[in-house]
């Protein structure tokens, strides 16, 4: 995670909930990275529908084997990889352009599925 923000030192902070972890660089967090079941996923996506609140649609991304897309809620990145989904979501300073901000996103994604397929 250092090398793809360019720190020299990154501190992982798991959270509670069990499949998602915050990094920090410099005590600032920077990046929330999150793994669960399609099914957690989408569960996740229902329950604000059951609160009434109309989701945007998720916006599909190229550049990986697998289905992946951007929630426009967070401007995540949505990565489904057998079968898990890898959600990057870029926190605090984000790069001012969507654009470079998706490709931060796709390097930490490539990087999570590289180590979940090598598990």
């Amino acid at each position: 995670m250092a090398s793809i923000w360019d720190a020299s030192e990154v501190r992982a902070h798991p959270q509670d909930n069990g499949y998602e972890c915050v990094y920090a660089a410099e005590n600032q967090p920077i990046v929330a990275l999150a793994v669960r079941s399609p099914q957690e996923f989408e569960a996740e996506r229902n329950r604000f529908e059951d609160w009434g609140v109309l989701l945007p649609p998720l916006e599909p991304v190229s550049g990986f084997d697998e289905e992946a897309n951007v929630d426009p809620r967070y401007n995540s990145l949505n990565v489904t990889a057998g079968d898990f989904v890898v959600s990057v979501e870029i926190l605090g300073a984000e790069p001012a352009d969507p654009g470079e901000q998706l490709v931060i996103e796709k390097r930490i994604a490539q990087a999570a599925i590289s180590q979940l397929k090598s598990a």
